[in-house]
């Protein structure tokens, strides 16, 4: 459907190349993923090279096709504002260090504004940061955004860490300090609360919230019959047992409990468990 309207095709003489070609976006932005990483999910997943403008026609077909997406990916979080908020980015610390005015009363002086969080993520993400008007960031613009920028307690990546010491600006800093910036917490269809989730986290939740909720109670169901529980990978539950003439038994009963477990969140569902056994 989505290559359909992207191409202006009827559905049933779209090819699978064609198909393909749209796979990125069709799994990617319903979970937040924004034009940039989805041209990377693309080439990383899919083998598939897309523009930014070939991602951009797509995204904006699957907005045509299911436009409920325009609400179910607006920000509820204002990351400017949170930014504003824990780093004291007022337009009085901003006019002692830069010596320039902003648009607010005297009255605001002492009160965090929205707009200097953003202007900080703008730092962090451009070489040559501008304001909206193309007003070029000055020096002591940038000094004031790096230095609030530093004050961040953030878990990164050695490069990225380097990074924001030596004040150069990256996408993926920027992207960090977004992410934890938009924090919020999000309930999975069970009713589970999930705290701190990342914005594409929160969105993803509806769906990759659900599986997770549907293995967790398989393999609740397989500890309380009796089974050993060794691991779990993404998708998959590793269960040691005795190697004895019941090994085929215990494999479909296992294979039966997972099931039976995410049928819970999903009732009436085609589920459907794949079963080895492996020394």
């Amino acid at each position: 459907m989505l290559a359909s309207i992207l191409l202006n095709k009827p559905p049933e003489q779209i090819t699978k190349d064609e198909r393909q070609g749209v796979k990125p976006v069709s799994f990617g932005r319903p979970g937040g993923m924004g034009a940039e990483r989805l041209q990377r999910l693309a080439h990383s997943s899919y083998g598939i090279e897309l523009t930014m403008e070939e991602v951009q026609q797509r995204i904006e077909a699957y907005h045509r096709l299911c436009p409920e997406l325009d609400a179910f990916l607006k920000d509820e979080s204002d990351v400017g504002e949170v930014l504003a908020q824990s780093l004291g980015l007022t337009p009085a610390a901003y006019h002692e260090a830069t010596g320039r005015g902003s648009r607010t009363t005297a009255s605001e002086d002492d009160r965090p504004q929205p707009w200097f969080g953003w202007m900080l993520l703008k730092t962090l993400k451009q070489e040559n940061p501008s304001t909206n008007n193309g007003r070029e960031y000055t020096e002591e613009e940038l000094d004031f955004f790096w230095g609030a920028a530093s004050r961040l307690s953030l878990s990164l990546k050695p490069e990225l860490q380097g990074k924001l010491k030596a004040h150069q600006a990256d996408p993926r800093l920027w992207q960090a300090v977004r992410d934890q910036a938009g924090r919020r917490s999000v309930f999975t269809l069970t009713g589970r609360l999930r705290a701190a989730a990342t914005f594409c986290s929160s969105r993803n939740c509806i769906f990759q919230g659900g599986s997770a909720d549907g293995a967790i109670l398989g393999m609740w169901k397989v500890w309380r019959t009796g089974y050993k529980l060794v691991d779990f990978v993404h998708d998959q539950v590793i269960v040691e047992v005795p190697e004895d003439d019941l090994v085929e038994q215990r494999r479909v009963e296992v294979a039966e409990l997972m099931r039976q477990g995410m049928l819970e969140v999903i009732p009436g569902m085609n589920v459907k468990v794949d079963a080895v056994i492996t020394r």
